[in-house]
């Protein structure tokens, strides 16, 4: 009996000490990449991605090349079902033309291949329902992209 007892103990404590490992990369805030990491590479935007469980590539469609002038907007479709929840669509920046680039994310796991980038905002208060939407109601975050985190939950098959 106290040896069930003691395998029973071992493979708590084994549990506990995995989820322990999982739990800071699942639990790191990330933010959209600062306009400085972002380079213009055969005619696409891209910054690497290195948070640790979420190494990956920011990227944009093929665009003609501009200086970035600043972070704009990150926006997020949110789940209807779990509140705080919801898919990243992507993070936007102005150009010095006043044109607009969006980036989304790909992980690396998944390279060229589109995905859904499921993350929580949870106590993060500056994300607001989009200004003048019709239609689907979108969330986004209009202050500094360090105010506009989220915690990155899954990447899911689109």
């Amino acid at each position: 009996m106290r040896r069930l007892q003691f395998v029973a103990a071992l493979a708590v404590a084994a549990v506990m000490v995995a989820c322990q490992l999982v739990a800071p990369a699942q639990a790191q805030r990330m933010h959209c990449p600062a306009p400085e990491r972002i380079s213009y590479v055969q005619g696409r935007y891209v910054a690497e991605e290195k948070t640790a469980g979420w190494e990956g590539q920011w990227t944009s469609l093929a665009a003609p090349a501009r200086a970035i002038t600043r972070f704009d907007t990150a926006l997020l479709a949110p789940d209807t079902n779990v509140a705080g929840r919801g898919i990243l669509v992507n993070c936007t920046y102005l150009l010095k033309d006043g044109m607009q680039l969006d980036m989304s994310y790909q992980p690396r796991s998944r390279p060229g291949v589109e995905s859904n980038f499921v993350v929580s905002i949870a106590g993060v208060p500056d994300w607001r329902p989009e200004a003048g939407a019709v239609g689907a109601a979108f969330l986004e975050c209009t202050r500094s992209r360090e105010r506009c985190g989220f915690q990155p939950l899954r990447v899911d098959p689109s």
